[in-house]
């Protein structure tokens, strides 16, 4: 992802370094998107090859292909992220928490553009998760 140059200036962003109409979010999101898209085929590509097990051989290339299916996995959600960031832009509810409805914070959206969550919902979030559960004492 390209770095932000980002100003918020009276409430308006300017995502990497181009006004916050709707088309230049669109600009963006497809941008990222395709970026995602090349990512992911260059992926596949190398997944369609199958590496050599030979003697001494089979431990490096079974743990870079495991990485590898991780990291597409990885991108096929970013990639229906920008997706589903693409239709909200297109509904009209793109930079609107999923969660509580309320606004991302146009900053949030600079750095991460198909962001779904407000600052607070995310955190949340990722408190829940990160959380150990308690134990029960029955």
């Amino acid at each position: 992802m390209p770095r932000p140059i980002g100003r918020v200036a009276a409430g308006q962003v300017y995502l990497f370094g181009m006004g916050g109409s709707v088309q230049n979010k669109r600009t963006v999101l497809q941008r990222e998107l395709g970026k995602v898209r090349i990512q992911i085929a260059k992926l596949e590509k190398a997944l369609a090859e199958k590496p050599d097990y030979g003697l001494g051989k089979g431990n490096s290339a079974a743990a870079h292909r495991e990485v590898d299916r991780a990291l597409l996995r990885r991108l096929k959600r970013r990639a229906g992220n920008f997706e589903r960031a693409l239709s909200r832009l297109q509904q009209g509810s793109y930079g609107i928490c999923e969660r509580c409805g309320k606004s991302i914070h146009p900053e949030r959206l600079v750095v991460l553009p198909d962001s779904k969550t407000c600052v607070d919902c995310a955190r949340g979030i990722w408190l829940k998760r990160k959380r150990p559960k308690e134990a029960s004492l029955e």
